[in-house]
């Protein structure tokens, strides 16, 4: 099989423009995206960061997160040893997804480029605290590659099978695709052997994970539900784009259908299996990058003229009226978080009444799932992303940082701050102890809570044996009035009942 050199330097002012678009796009979720949620997800990188600032390596590596692979995990240790921000976590998933789409541009064309910039999975998950943009940009690169030197294509095997297991699958069929076509003896060792070198150590991880019944306790699919899911995750342009998906695909076979069939195949098998839930939607986003190549190929390979005019006419159309319509309803969420930041909430109380080295506690209740990323809140614009928050602990032989009952807390402005959709009792009064033996102030917040039954009652029950200083801070009637309470030393003559 022959092999191309290197891209030369990219010089098509429609990419460039397509990459500005894709930019655009992606830049409100960095102010959507900095909620509770991404404080929730950077927590699964803490034991890889521990183990690798510990002198640890071989057990960072093997931090796997759940069934993913611990690369961002370790990418997000890094970030935190020179600079804690959480902002520095979204823009390292707004890189990726911007690399995916520059890569597929420089691939296939400007066409690939506006279909990957453009799809609404692809921008839900670009400011995501996980691995699935690195994933996608892995498997972008896999199929951009494929082609290219061995040093090159043994790049995008490794980012894709580190990114992701659904990637280290596509890896493995595009490497064997790669080395099905006549190579000579040295390029197959080359290719064939630093492939399952790079790809070893997380078979090996997958292979331990296999053996583990937990793995396989996901529920059975409901497969009606799940066709509905993939139509509402693409929408109506990305159902209008599906058939040139499959024609592309079908048609203009390569590098691109070997990826895109190694993700599909294995995530059908773990959606079988019970490795992976129907409702997990980001999965299908691996698929993104070898889909927009398809499109791209069947354009292009269009022989009539007027059909590859007409088909590039559709493409681009249908990309700007979704560009157009997932940028106004991100800028409708920018808009509600500005509205939110100029009223006065309870955590603008809590931090009045809080000063260097107290403890404050957010409550709130998480009122959707996190799987289509529709959800945001302003509470936490309150303390800049851009500002170092580096992990807290507490002095206690069972906190694990991990553990979300813990508030995974994190040193913001001063204050250690614990932010959990409940409040348990067991470790709020572990760490209410530990601030009050040191002469500081504890203060609870509850926010957004009316849609979640009971919890008023439950956290008030935890914090009643303090004796606490209530305010109550009014707002929305469908989400609830925001509750303050000031702890103070706690009253041994009180009870909690």
């Amino acid at each position: 099989m022959s092999v191309e050199r290197p891209p030369e330097p990219w010089r098509s002012p429609w990419l460039w423009a397509t990459v500005v678009l894709a930019l655009v796009l992606r830049l409100p979720r960095l102010a959507n995206r900095w909620d509770e949620v991404a404080l929730a997800y950077s927590a699964y990188a803490a034991p890889a960061s521990e183990a690798l600032w510990a002198g640890r390596p071989g057990d960072a590596v093997a931090a796997w997160v759940g069934l993913h692979p611990p690369l961002h995990a370790l990418l997000l240790a890094v970030l935190d040893g020179v600079w804690p921000a959480p902002a520095l976590w979204i823009v390292l998933s707004i890189g990726c997804s911007l690399g995916a789409v520059l890569v597929v541009g420089r691939h296939a064309g400007p066409v690939a480029a506006l279909v990957l910039a453009s799809a609404p999975l692809q921008l839900q998950d670009a400011a995501e605290v996980n691995n699935y943009p690195l994933a996608v940009f892995g498997v972008a690169l896999l199929v951009a590659t494929r082609r290219l030197a061995w040093p090159w294509f043994l790049l995008g095997v490794g980012l894709a099978s580190w990114g992701h297991v659904l990637g280290l699958a596509s890896a493995g069929v595009v490497s064997a695709h790669r080395l099905v076509w006549p190579v000579d003896t040295r390029e197959r060792w080359q290719v064939g052997g630093g492939a399952a070198l790079l790809a070893a150590p997380v078979v090996v991880g997958a292979a331990r994970l296999a053996g583990q019944s937990s793995t396989f306790a996901q529920p059975a699919p409901d497969w009606g539900a799940w066709l509905e899911l993939v139509a509402g995750a693409t929408g109506v342009e990305g159902l209008v784009l599906m058939p040139l998906v499959v024609l592309g695909l079908v048609w203009c076979r390569g590098g691109h259908s070997a990826a895109w069939a190694g993700v599909a195949g294995t995530y059908c098998l773990a959606l079988w299996v019970g490795a992976a839930a129907a409702h997990q939607r980001p999965y299908l986003g691996l698929l993104g990058p070898p889909a927009a190549v398809a499109v791209a190929m069947l354009v292009g390979r269009a022989r009539m003229p007027s059909v590859r005019v007409g088909l590039t006419l559709l493409v681009v159309g249908v990309c700007v009226v979704r560009s157009a319509r997932a940028g106004w309803a991100e800028l409708d969420t920018v808009r509600a978080i500005q509205a939110d930041l100029s009223e006065e909430r309870g955590v603008d109380l809590a931090l009045h009444q809080s000063g260097p080295g107290d403890v404050v506690w957010l409550v709130a209740p998480a009122l959707r799932a996190d799987d289509d990323k529709s959800d945001h809140s302003a509470v936490l614009w309150r303390l800049s992303p851009w500002s170092a928050m580096p992990r807290a602990t507490v002095d206690h032989p069972a906190f694990a940082f991990t553990d979300w009952l813990w508030g995974q807390p994190r040193w913001m402005d001063g204050r250690v701050v614990h932010t959990s959709t409940e409040l348990d009792p067991g470790r709020f009064d572990v760490v209410v102890a530990r601030a009050h033996a040191d002469g500081q102030r504890v203060v609870v917040v509850l926010y957004d809570h009316a849609p979640a039954t009971g919890l008023a009652d439950r956290v008030e029950r935890a914090v009643r044996v303090y004796g606490p200083a209530a305010h109550v801070v009014p707002r929305d009637p469908g989400l609830g009035d925001d509750y303050v309470w000031v702890l103070s030393p706690p009253d041994p003559t009180r009870a909690r009942r």
